[in-house]
């Protein structure tokens, strides 16, 4: 009996353990739980906070170093800290939704000059969960943002509309690679003219609860 107690347990903690919370997917990361959430990629480098103050809220913050622009695939530093608010929608067996959003300010510094920008985000993921261990994200993004120069430049509106796959693995309980990827038209809009870039993001992260 201890040999068979001490097999379930090696197994509950083996790598590929089923687990009930996310971070990338329509899920949440559950009433109480902390979880940092680090990636990197592209645009940029950061990380979220993220607490779950219910079984289908969670609320958090992110800080990110972007070198690459959200709008077009061109180099543009610029420092973001957001807050973060999750609702989940939806969660079965196989299938969960959420909807979610990352309000915040920023900083970017491009063409020898500077500017604040705002962010006014809008995300959508659908999850699929074909095993305990694996769950596949497809997800909407529209992060709307408008920036004003400190040059005399005057107001850009942005919108770097994405739409793409993701995926989240647990390697155990309490730990969760993730990756994502979201691609679009990034509209810009300013001085009474407009265009669109091509925008994308790819990011790998590693999903820690506490």
């Amino acid at each position: 009996m201890a040999v068979l107690a001490s097999s379930q347990a090696m197994a509950d903690e083996a790598p590929g353990a089923a687990v009930d919370w996310g971070v990338v997917t329509g899920r949440t990361v559950g009433r109480s739980n902390f979880v940092i959430h680090p990636e990197f990629g592209w645009p940029g480098i950061g990380s979220g906070f993220i607490y779950g103050a219910g079984d289908a809220f969670d609320v958090g913050g992110r800080f990110t170093f972007n070198y690459g622009s959200e709008l077009a695939t061109v180099i543009a530093p610029e420092i973001k800290m957001t807050g973060l608010l999750k609702f989940k929608l939806l969660d079965r067996d196989k299938f969960s939704m959420a909807i979610s959003t990352e309000p915040g300010i920023g900083f970017i510094f491009v063409g020898g000059g500077a500017g604040m920008v705002i962010f006014f985000p809008a995300y959508l993921s659908f999850g699929i969960h074909p095993a305990p261990q694996v769950g596949i994200v497809l997800g909407a993004d529209l992060p709307f943002q408008i920036g004003f120069s400190f040059n005399g430049g005057g107001v850009v509106f942005g919108l770097p509309m994405g739409f793409g796959p993701g995926v989240e693995f647990a390697i155990a309980p309490n730990l969760q690679l993730t990756f994502n990827m979201r691609f679009g038209p990034g509209i810009i809009a300013a001085g009474g003219g407009a265009g669109a870039g091509f925008a994308f993001k790819t990011l790998m992260g590693i999903a820690i609860k506490l």
